[in-house]
C-alpha cells in the first residue's frame, strides 16, 4: 500500500509529541508564600497522615490567627492534586488548608490490598479525624458521592470529628 511508511511514519511522530508532555510524577504546587491579613507568610507543605493509597498534605502557615480547617478533596481519576493549586491558593489567606494527594494506583503494592469506593470512604473518614473535630470539606468533582457518604457514616457513628465548628 502506498504511503504506509508515511503513515507509520507520522503515527510515531505523534506519539512522540503525545508523550512530551505526558507525565507519572506529581508536580509541585510551589505555593511558598500567601498574603494572609496585611502580610506576606510563609507556606509549607507538611504531611499529616500517609496510607499506602494517599498522603493528607497540610499547607502550614505561621500565623497566630485561628482559621477554618479546610479538607479539600481531589479527584482520584488520573489527575494529580497539584490540579486544584489555584483553589488551593484562594483559600490559603482564610483556610487552614488540607489536601488528599492520591497516589498512583499503579505504584501501590497489591499486598495493601484493594481500593475500592469503601476504601476512598474510609480514606475521607481517617483524614477528617486527623484533621479535627470542625473541619469542612470540600469536593472536587469526582469524589462528591464519597464525601457525601462519609459524612453520613460520621453522623449515623455519632463520630466526634463530625460536629461542626
Amino acid at each position: 500500500m502506498p504511503g504506509h511508511g508515511t503513515v507509520r511514519n507520522l503515527t510515531a511522530a505523534y506519539e512522540l509529541i503525545a508523550r512530551a508532555g505526558l507525565t507519572h510524577s506529581r508536580p509541585p504546587f510551589n505555593i511558598n508564600y500567601v498574603t494572609a491579613g496585611n502580610r506576606d507568610v510563609e507556606v509549607r507543605e507538611e504531611v499529616a497522615h500517609v496510607t499506602p493509597f494517599a498522603t493528607l498534605l497540610h499547607f502550614k502557615k505561621d500565623i497566630d490567627v485561628v482559621q477554618p480547617r479546610v479538607l479539600l478533596v481531589a479527584p482520584l481519576s488520573g489527575h494529580f492534586a497539584t490540579l486544584l493549586r489555584s483553589t488551593v491558593r484562594t483559600m490559603l489567606p482564610e483556610h487552614d488548608v488540607y489536601i488528599t494527594d492520591w497516589h498512583n494506583m499503579r505504584d501501590v503494592d497489591r499486598k495493601h490490598g484493594r481500593f475500592g469506593f469503601d476504601e476512598y470512604v474510609d480514606h475521607v473518614v481517617k483524614f477528617l479525624e486527623v484533621i479535627g473535630e470542625g473541619a469542612h470539606v470540600v469536593a472536587v468533582c469526582q469524589p462528591c458521592v464519597a464525601v457525601l457518604i462519609a459524612a453520613a457514616v460520621m453522623a449515623q457513628n455519632n463520630n466526634p470529628r463530625s460536629r461542626a465548628a
